[in-house]
């Protein structure tokens, strides 16, 4: 019998790191999270209608319109150029529920800077800015440029199954200023071009912009404003956000054979 450890999960460049699945990565007490980027607790739950389930070992957000999500505390964005955006890749590993929700386009937030000023990250997108129907697929909206060289993008994936089917995927999207490209269970699905520019950098009121998990965020502290209210719809395992990197294929597909046994550091397999 021999023991194969597989391989962990890139940490370079990696600024949030919410894992639920991982016993210290939540408190059920307190309704804390752990980001393990930071070493440093990331936030909380804003109301209890947000529960952590054990049978799928995951936080589950309810199929409300409603301001329930968690506050990113530790992460914010500010006016200016002094923290643009030119490369990131996020990832998040989510079982979304097959019923509807009441949502423009049936949007559901994962992840949320806020679109109008830095980036929003989920499945389906209400702005359907160019877009004809977004409903159950992966989606990146962000905004570049400042004043009136704003631009606001909302890109659905190309080639996206109707993800609303009460099953588990790693869902991904890698940008840099000129490519994006979208993942689905450790495999590219599409890839969008064009001249994007560096996200981030507006010169509005729109400032400080702290993060929400699970619903929109227009907050200038933590928690402090939902919008939209698109709230998750199903489980949410783990989501990881890297600044500053953009990942290959490879990459992708090593963090997804990381985690695919119990989306942890690593899996085991015995033979």
């Amino acid at each position: 019998m021999g023991l194969t450890i597989g391989p962990k999960i890139i940490t370079e460049n990696l600024t949030l790191h919410f894992d639920s699945g991982n016993p210290l990565g939540w408190n059920n007490t307190t309704g804390e999270w752990h980001n393990f980027a930071s070493n440093t607790v990331g936030g909380a739950r804003n109301t209890p209608n947000i529960t952590y389930n054990t049978g799928e070992d995951a936080l589950f957000f309810p199929n409300n319109t409603n301001s329930d999500c968690v506050t990113v505390n530790d992460i914010n964005y500010v006016t200016g150029s002094s923290d643009q955006i030119n490369n990131l890749t996020l990832e998040a590993w989510v079982k979304n529920s097959s019923t509807i929700t009441d949502h423009t386009s049936d949007e559901r937030i994962i992840l949320s800077f806020d679109r109008s000023a830095v980036f929003r990250f989920g499945i389906g997108i209400d702005a359907l800015n160019g877009i004809s129907s977004s409903e159950g697929l992966i989606c990146f909206s962000f905004t570049t440029g400042s004043g009136a060289t704003a631009t606001t993008f909302d890109i659905q994936a190309p080639n996206c199954p109707n993800l609303r089917d009460d099953t588990w995927h790693q869902i991904g999207v890698t940008y840099t200023t000129s490519e994006i490209n979208f993942f689905l269970d450790g495999e590219i699905i599409g890839t969008t071009t064009a001249s994007y520019g560096s996200i981030g950098g507006q010169d509005t009121t729109e400032t400080p912009r702290y993060g929400i998990i699970g619903n929109g965020s227009e907050s200038t502290s933590p928690g402090a404003a939902i919008g939209p209210t698109n709230n998750f719809s199903g489980y949410i395992k783990s989501i990881k956000y890297y600044n500053g990197k953009t990942f290959t294929s490879d990459e992708i597909k090593n963090n997804y054979n990381a985690q695919k046994a119990r989306y942890g550091l690593w899996f085991i397999n015995i033979q």
